[in-house]
């Protein structure tokens, strides 16, 4: 009963930005995301929790005139209170779905995972205070040969958007990225809003050190002051120095050595930055890694299969909202709970008839 009543306080809170009519189908898609265990279908979670036919609950994915970005933007709103008003990690990556059909909108080939996969890319920023984490923001990108004439994005354009709109509530805000993202445009983003980067290079960078013009690799060779870094079950010893980069300005840039992970490179607009306290914030920007694998394991991202982007694009603001609903959830159960953990204890915890009854009493207060 208590699950049964908190999943519809957190879920009512969301489904009120839309129309009479759409909030019943918000509540049946995210209550389908959360409790389906095995294979995930639209005709599916209409026959379980709508009992009606997958027309309905289709036409609101692909048709209905609801808006991603606002429901997007009110989910910010929401979990903006619950973010720690001192300091804050932005995490900014991409992840592809794997595609493969005909008159599939959007569709093209993608890096995931050191391979090249044809699908669909997913650009996604999370945020991340102590114990709280939650996905800020999700945009597809769809490759040039797909969009309109003007209506082209690239993953940077996607990434600057995230920095250049995110109102986290915080004024002390590090923005963490890997090597793609290093690029003038981002790290310029991030230092007009007055916030922090630390940010993977590659290590055939141009750097300049004082006078002298070298590459990033050069710098692990000879001697250095390294000190020695505990991360996350991992030991990295890490040295740093002040270096010039054309296009990205003076940096503080750390070589980082591992015996399992080999030499990592970072760098950070704060030269004043230690070196511990760097590789450390670094380190969390495998939670947006974490997410984007539990968000395909546990909700369905890349399982509900339909052509049109919209649609797809709109499947993945509900997926990230049905994400969020089970964090605020964990955040009042038992915080140290992983995600998986937290859905196997409501899916055991809240019968299939429940179900219903937590869309009911959703609807009823949303109202």
């Amino acid at each position: 009963m208590k699950q049964l009543t908190l999943l519809s306080a957190l879920l009512a809170r969301f489904v009120k930005i839309f129309s009479a009519p759409q909030r019943k189908h918000c509540a049946v898609y995210i209550m389908g995301l959360i409790f389906m265990i095995k294979f995930r279908s639209i005709k599916s979670i209409s026959e379980d929790y709508a009992m009606t036919d997958q027309s309905a609950l289709n036409h609101f994915l692909t048709d209905s005139p609801w808006d991603a970005r606002r429901l997007i933007a009110f989910m910010q709103y929401e979990i903006r209170p619950r973010l720690p008003r001192k300091s804050v990690c932005l995490v900014i990556d991409d992840t592809a779905v794997a595609r493969n059909g005909r008159h599939i909108e959007a569709v093209g080939i993608h890096h995931s995972a050191g391979k090249l996969v044809k699908g669909h890319c997913c650009v996604a920023a999370t945020v991340l205070s102590g114990k709280e984490r939650y996905l800020w923001d999700v945009r597809g990108y769809a490759p040039k040969k797909t969009c309109a004439q003007g209506a082209f994005r690239s993953k940077v354009d996607i990434a600057v958007e995230f920095i250049e709109s995110a109102d986290v509530g915080c004024t002390s805000v590090t923005v963490l990225f890997d090597a793609w993202y290093t690029n003038r445009k981002v790290v310029t983003a991030v230092t007009e809003r007055g916030w922090t980067f630390i940010a993977a290079i590659n290590s055939n960078r141009r750097i300049f050190i004082g006078n002298r013009e070298s590459r990033v690799r050069n710098l692990a060779k000879g001697p250095r002051d390294y000190v020695k870094v505990s991360c996350r079950k991992n030991t990295f010893k890490a040295a740093k120095v002040n270096a010039f980069i054309p296009s990205l300005g003076e940096v503080a840039l750390f070589v980082v050595k591992s015996k399992r992970l080999g030499t990592r490179y970072l760098i950070s607009n704060d030269l004043t930055q230690a070196t511990r306290e760097a590789v450390r914030a670094y380190a969390m920007r495998f939670w947006i890694e974490t997410e984007f694998r539990e968000v395909k394991q546990h909700f369905g991202m890349g399982e509900l299969f339909m052509r049109k982007w919209q649609g797809v694009q709109k499947h993945w603001a509900l997926v990230a909202l049905a994400y969020n609903v089970t964090q605020l959830a964990r955040a009042s159960l038992r915080r140290r709970m992983t995600t998986g953990a937290v859905l196997k204890r409501l899916r055991k915890s809240v019968r299939h008839s429940d179900v219903r009854k937590i869309i009911c009493k959703t609807l009823s207060w949303a109202a």
